[in-house]
């Protein structure tokens, strides 16, 4: 199975889409309003054409918002099969790398979506360095392709 590691803050949402996109926050869960469409879009192309599903390694996991963002997720036809673990030196590579450890036969493939570079060494050809301020972009969609389906 290929596995995509999805962080939220920088991802899925950006700077530019908090000061280009206000329409899309009146009205909405203080979560949804955190939430770009079009990273969401980006992200569900992604998703099917590397046959991927989701494991959330964002903060979120630990917020009020981790229900809105499976919600959200799944009403794009993404499939969320796992959240990471804690762990004390609040590395996400470590994390990452324990989620693996623990579901290795699950796993094919994976990518990290992440705006931090707290990853490790070993993960450097499965990791996808967001820029926060743009988000989730298709080039990094053309990238993630590239790497889950190994071209």
């Amino acid at each position: 199975m290929n596995i995509i590691f999805l962080d939220v803050d920088g991802v899925l949402n950006s700077e530019e889409f908090e000061v280009y996109h206000p329409e899309f926050c009146f009205g909405l869960d203080i979560y949804q309003r955190e939430l770009d469409t079009l990273a969401l879009i980006r992200l569900q192309k992604l998703v099917q054409s590397t046959n991927s599903v989701v494991v959330i390694s964002s903060s979120w996991k630990h917020s009020k918002g981790l229900p809105v963002l499976i919600a959200a997720l799944n009403s794009y036809n993404i499939g969320v099969v796992g959240i990471t673990g804690h762990v004390d030196s609040r590395i996400r590579g470590i994390e990452i790398k324990n989620w693996i450890d623990d579901n290795i036969n699950l796993v094919d493939s994976y990518l990290i979506l992440d705006d931090d570079e707290d990853m490790l060494y070993m993960q450097k050809d499965n990791f996808i360095h967001i820029d926060n301020k743009y988000g989730l972009t298709d080039k990094d969609v053309a990238k993630g392709i590239s790497i889950l389906n190994g071209e």
